[in-house]
């Protein structure tokens, strides 16, 4: 009587520990199946690889055109104006002569004028407070003293620590005695421009002149031709020719 209870006891020990084997196996098999259950998770994004990370990074940013940079690159300033006269002692004008220029034409002359002065003025250059003189060598070929005119024409506003930027011309013809128009040509070579104000700092610098350009000769016109027909040398004449007399030998002869 006492060996059949045990037994059944065992029986009901090992199928209790057979189903929650069964039952802790479904769960996994049905947790961990990837198509399994209705709390599975969406398949993740696929990460990008080392290849694709790398023409992303060889990709070239992009570069701002000729018209961009130049709108990014100017800065608009507002210099401030005066309305006094600026001293001649407190100019200096720099000057420069761009390359390329022939002789026996005019040549373009660049001055840049700027003030040591503390407040703004305007500079108006007379022919007795600023002298220019072209040279070849040690020979001066044209003196503004000479012609008694001022190397800028119009007065120019000053700022300082500001230049200003005047582009004057000169006629390519030396000055002589009088600055006259009919002067001789300046014939290629190299030149020397020495400029400054009356009590300022002079400045100078050199240039060359070129060949002059060769004008073509003119062509000859053909003479024009008569047009028309000839007209006849001698007019005929309106007077009639004689007729012969008759001759003796035509006369009848008499018995």
């Amino acid at each position: 009587m006492s060996g059949r209870p045990q037994s059944a006891a065992v029986y009901r020990r090992r199928r209790l520990v057979l189903v929650t084997v069964v039952v802790v196996l479904v769960w996994a098999v049905v947790k961990l199946w990837p198509s399994g259950g209705d709390d599975t998770e969406p398949a993740s994004a696929p990460r990008p690889s080392a290849s694709s990370s790398a023409e992303a990074s060889a990709t070239p940013a992009p570069v701002k055109t000729q018209k961009a940079l130049e709108a990014s690159d100017t800065t608009t300033v507002s210099l401030p104006t005066g309305t006094g006269a600026c001293k001649a002692e407190d100019v200096r004008v720099v000057p420069s002569v761009s390359t390329g220029q022939r002789a026996r034409q005019a040549v373009a002359l660049d001055l840049a004028v700027s003030t040591s002065a503390e407040k703004p003025c305007i500079f108006t250059a007379e022919a007795s407070s600023m002298l220019a003189v072209i040279s070849a060598g040690k020979t001066a070929v044209w003196d503004s003293s000479v012609c008694r005119a001022s190397v800028l024409p119009d007065p120019v506003a000053l700022s300082p620590q500001w230049s200003t930027i005047v582009r004057v011309t000169w006629n390519g013809r030396g000055s002589g005695i009088a600055c006259s128009r009919k002067e001789g040509w300046a014939t290629p070579g190299k030149y020397t421009l020495q400029i400054g104000t009356l009590g300022g700092e002079p400045s100078q610098t050199a240039f060359t002149l070129g060949q002059a350009v060769a004008r073509p000769k003119p062509t000859a016109r053909p003479t024009p031709t008569a047009k028309g027909t000839p007209r006849p040398s001698a007019k005929p004449s309106a007077t009639p020719t004689r007729k012969p007399s008759p001759s003796a030998s035509a006369s009848p002869k008499t018995d």
